[in-house]
């Protein structure tokens, strides 16, 4: 009996490697997002096919550029905004220009500046690839990638809505496909797309957290949150460790359809909020009570930056934010 059963480990054993490694392939150059736990992102290097663990979006920033590939100017410009199909997935470092930053999506070669902090956080949650526990565990983690960190439960980005695309076609045969291909695991990969339901994509948003009211300096601590609709009453965010006088910056990549949409905002004391970085709907002094605030703005459809401005005096704190497509 028990040489039978090591013989069988013998014949499973090729069998694991094999669906590991043509799961890596499939995904090489991906961000993936593990929709079982807190929506946590890593980054699967083209060449190497080991995962990074992106953590922050401050460690999401530093890991991209350490396995970024350095290009000309030149080489870059004659791009023209498609990045050749051998770089597909990697991160590109423009050395003439202080080593700026862009991530080529394996799917279309198109390329995303990384920027600041807040730049690669926004790729990393709009162009994520969701994958469930086990089959993210076929996939190997680099030796240099750092540990999960935990993170508070209370305000993290709940996973999105799952779903299984029919097709996720690749611009060329070298390129990775997606997740949804075929393997002999028991749970099939879970994969949520939001390059393909862009109608109906969640934004995530950043939160910056600030020791005074006027968002001053850097901040004091950071989160991912999947909503801004908080009720503190005389308390506040756990990330503080006082309950007046503090800021908030939210900030995510939204997708509207094209269309006319009023935001409606609940807040106490004050709010300001931008669209692609104009101030449309300001109420920014001490109110002391709950104020209500409504605006409508006519939007492209596509992806837009929504970033909404808060800072709570004294007392009660309060800020809401949510949008309709009115026609």
């Amino acid at each position: 009996m028990k040489k039978l059963l090591i013989l069988l480990l013998f014949l499973l054993l090729p069998l694991n490697l094999a669906q590991a490694e043509s799961l890596a392939q499939k995904l090489a150059g991906r961000i993936l997002l593990q929709v079982e736990a807190n929506g946590e992102a890593w980054y699967v290097n083209p060449d190497s096919q080991k995962r990074f663990y992106l953590g922050r979006p401050a460690d999401a920033f530093k890991i991209m550029r350490e396995q970024g590939l350095g290009v000309s100017n030149k080489d870059f410009n004659l791009f023209k905004g498609l990045a050749p199909v051998r770089l597909a997935g990697k991160i590109l470092l423009k050395v003439e220009d202080l080593g700026e930053a862009y991530y080529v999506n394996p799917l279309n070669l198109t390329m995303h500046y990384l920027g600041r902090p807040v730049d690669a956080f926004s790729v990393m949650r709009n162009l994520g690839l969701g994958i469930t526990d086990s089959n993210l565990a076929l996939i190997t983690v680099d030796a240099k990638s750092s540990p999960v960190i935990t993170v508070d439960n209370s305000e993290v980005q709940a996973p999105v809505e799952v779903v299984t695309p029919e097709t996720d076609t690749p611009v060329a045969t070298s390129t990775p496909d997606s997740a949804t291909g075929e393997t002999a695991t028991t749970s099939p990969i879970i994969i949520v797309d939001t390059t393909e339901n862009i109608a109906t994509t969640t934004c995530v948003w950043l939160a910056e957290y600030f020791d005074n009211k006027n968002l001053f300096g850097s901040p004091i601590a950071t989160s991912s949150v999947k909503a801004i609709n908080f009720d503190w009453g005389t308390g506040g965010p756990e990330q503080l460790s006082f309950f007046d006088r503090f800021s908030i910056r939210y900030t995510a990549s939204c997708n509207f359809l094209d269309g006319n949409y009023e935001f409606r905002t609940v807040f106490d004391d004050a709010i300001r909020v931008y669209l692609d970085n104009e101030n449309f709907l300001q109420s920014w002094a001490d109110n002391d009570r709950e104020m209500i605030f409504n605006r409508e703005r006519n939007i492209t459809a596509g992806s837009h930056e929504v970033k909404v401005e808060y800072y709570e005096s004294t007392r009660n704190a309060k800020v809401k934010i949510s949008w309709e497509k009115i026609n």
